[in-house]
């Protein structure tokens, strides 16, 4: 992975990858991530494969919030693109903690079934929400949010002249809900395993 060339942003990187590692390291001693199902068994290797994992899912997401960046003189359609970026990383960062908080319960014995209906939910016609309560509630407010937010944002053909993945409120609401999902079971099994 290629850091970026703007100095802060790569320096707000390094420290969040640096305090990662701290903190991994203190929670989990080599055995216990020996034993762990995530993407790698030891303390080096999970940092590596989680700040992998993480850098792709930003850019993926990044990618469809922005597509490619360009300088935008009109104020309204600045302000929806801006509202576009928020939003999309908003939602994928509250999934992940949805699903996250769930599969605690099931590694600590609260709560049974099958984890990936349970925690993640299920993509066949469509999302499916996760059947556990609050992690369901969780998801679908972020749908909500997501939704209100760029389209007050982004009303009529404010969206159209961006680089974003579709050409309107709507079709960019559907795009990073259903990309966001993806992203955030993605970054889930890096860490949990295969449910």
């Amino acid at each position: 992975m290629t850091a970026p060339t703007d100095e802060k942003t790569a320096d707000r990187i390094s420290k969040a990858i640096e305090k990662f590692g701290t903190t991994l390291g203190k929670k989990c001693d080599a055995p216990e991530l020996a034993a762990l199902d995530a993407c790698a068994a030891t303390h080096d290797g999970v940092v590596d494969c989680m700040t992998t994992r993480a850098a792709t899912t930003a850019i993926r997401m990044t990618s469809l919030a922005f597509g490619e960046v360009q300088s935008i003189s009109d104020p309204e359609i600045r302000s929806c693109q801006k509202t576009i970026g928020k939003q999309a990383v908003g939602y994928v960062t509250t999934v992940i903690k949805a699903m996250e908080s769930c599969l605690g319960l099931v590694n600590d014995g609260k709560l049974a079934g099958d984890a990936q209906v349970q925690c993640l939910g299920a993509d066949g016609a469509g999302l499916t929400l996760p059947a556990h309560k609050q992690a369901s509630s969780n998801v679908a407010g972020a749908g909500m949010k997501l939704e209100t937010t760029i389209e007050d944002s982004c009303p009529g053909a404010v969206a159209a002249p961006l680089d974003a993945c579709s050409d309107d409120a709507g079709g960019i609401v559907r795009c990073l809900e259903c990309s966001g999902w993806r992203e955030a079971i993605e970054m889930i099994r890096s860490t949990f395993g295969p449910s």
